[in-house]
């Protein structure tokens, strides 16, 4: 049996992350429009884009082709770099944004079903966990060197931070074309509207799918809208230069690291258990940051870290969970993340105007705290 053909797979998620502009797109926005309602009105329409297409793209990728969605994805991604690049009124910052969460929607199954399902025709499939902590290491790592050097290049070479993205960007475009093709060809004479069917009646079916998606959308859905106003709440604390650039690059770095420390221990069955530990701490990190702004900006490190050791787990039990249409479930676990981040978006932008970020994070931790609580209580009644 042959090996699985893993370094494009390895390349693909350093590139694809390794986007400069990274660390100065929210402070762009700023410049450009002020108010931050309207920049949290922007944050939404990513948002929004990413609920309207990410189930029609996971569905396509099952129907159609993984590595064609990848591929997809990637054009998007660098049409998005390109306009980012002359974008200078609030139409054109739409569009860069609609563009993004179009990448965004179109990656996030297909990635991971083609992932898995090459090292499942490889029989090897038992190293998916441990492989995907080593993808999201590359990727959270590329997002981390690419914010560190966008922001010494924002210091003292700003025009070139957007060009150099579009390059890295076409680059991880002609990797993506190495990409194995798909080994799990579709169903003969399977329609879009089967293949939904087929993954809504898995869901309902499965309470633990159930639990997990309620885990996405309350814990992933909130730190995810926490991390895209970071720029703002280091502005805010008045951080600016090498330390603005550094924190960023320590926060996504530490996210990393809890990404790959998650793949090398296993749990076998207290992994759900696992899950809403980190989410609880998660929340009372951020509750404490409110209380006491000092504690704030390690606080947030911390999450951070807790959240990529928690999206290795949560990868490797909804894997485990899911037998039919793989990259249209995951698919339906990314659009609720999105649906809910256009709310949590709006929130924050609405918080924050009225007070502060230290603050719109301190209450979302409640939202986490409370919510790790009670899908915790879900869990021990079902077993």
């Amino acid at each position: 049996m042959r090996r699985a053909r893993l370094w494009p797979f390895y390349l693909y998620s350093f590139l694809a992350y390794l986007l400069p502009l990274y660390a100065v797109y929210i402070l762009t926005v700023s410049r450009v429009l002020g108010d931050p309602m309207k920049i949290a009105s922007l944050v939404a329409v990513l948002s929004a884009t990413m609920v309207l297409l990410e189930v029609p793209g996971g569905a396509l990728a099952d129907l159609w082709s993984r590595k064609a969605m990848v591929v997809v994805a990637q054009l998007a991604c660098l049409g998005s770099s390109v306009i980012w690049f002359i974008a200078r009124d609030y139409g054109l910052l739409l569009i860069a944004f609609v563009l993004w969460g179009m990448s965004e929607s179109f990656l996030s199954g297909a990635f991971q079903a083609l992932l898995f399902e090459e090292l499942e025709h490889a029989g090897q499939e038992k190293l998916y966990e441990r492989l995907s902590g080593r993808m999201m290491f590359l990727m959270t790592s590329g997002a981390a060197v690419a914010v560190f050097f966008g922001g010494l290049l924002n210091e003292r070479y700003p025009d070139f931070v957007y060009p150099l993205s579009i390059a890295t960007a076409f680059l991880a475009l002609l990797i993506a074309l190495f990409l194995p093709a798909d080994q799990e060809s579709c169903k003969p004479g399977l329609r879009y509207r089967e293949v939904l069917l087929d993954a809504l009646a898995e869901i309902r079916g499965k309470r633990l799918f159930l639990r997990l998606l309620l885990y996405a959308v309350l814990y992933f859905a909130v730190i995810g809208t926490v991390e895209e106003f970071l720029q703002l709440w280091l502005a805010e604390q008045n951080i600016k230069g090498f330390f603005y650039g550094g924190m960023l690059t320590l926060i996504i770095f530490l996210q990393a690291g809890g990404a790959a420390a998650g793949s090398l221990f296993i749990l076998g069955r207290r992994k759900e258990a696992f899950l809403y530990g980190g989410m609880a701490i998660s929340g009372l990190l951020l509750i404490a940051g409110g209380i006491f702004p000092v504690l704030s900006l390690p606080g947030v490190a911390v999450v951070f870290f807790i959240t990529g050791m928690m999206e290795t787990k949560l990868e490797s039990v909804t894997q485990e969970a899911i037998d039919g249409q793989r990259a249209t479930l995951l698919s339906f676990n990314s659009l609720s993340m999105n649906l809910a981040g256009i709310f949590f978006a709006l929130g924050i932008g609405s918080t924050a105007g009225r007070t502060s970020f230290i603050t719109a994070f301190a209450l979302c931790g409640g939202i986490i705290l409370v919510s790790s609580i009670a899908l915790f209580l879900m869990h021990r009644s079902d077993r």
